[in-house]
């Protein structure tokens, strides 16, 4: 059974990981636009910054998305991970505390 307080922590965690995705996503974005321009142009940029300077930060979103993604998708009972996003689960799969 998950208490009032736990419910509320699952709601602030799973704002920050929809944050998180979104983060994650730009960053792939950029990669991959940035992938994609290396074939035709020497000279890349996204948005009028050289592909220097948006490469490094694409990547460190890249992998705040994930850590946070890791951090704070878990069940507010039992703390264990409770997998893909996108299946949105009513309850934990593991101790079958039920999430909001």
């Amino acid at each position: 059974m998950t208490t009032p307080e736990q419910r509320a922590a699952f709601v602030r965690r799973r704002r920050v990981l929809i944050a998180s995705h979104v983060v994650l996503w730009l960053g792939m974005a950029a990669l991959l636009i940035l992938d994609g321009q290396a074939h035709h142009d020497a000279a890349v940029s996204l948005f009028g910054l050289p592909g220097d300077v948006v490469q490094p930060i694409a990547w460190l979103s890249v992998a705040v998305g994930s850590v946070l993604w890791f951090r704070e998708w878990r069940c507010p009972a039992c703390r264990k991970h409770l997998g893909s996003l996108f299946r949105r689960p009513r309850s934990c799969p593991r101790c079958s505390a039920p999430l909001v």
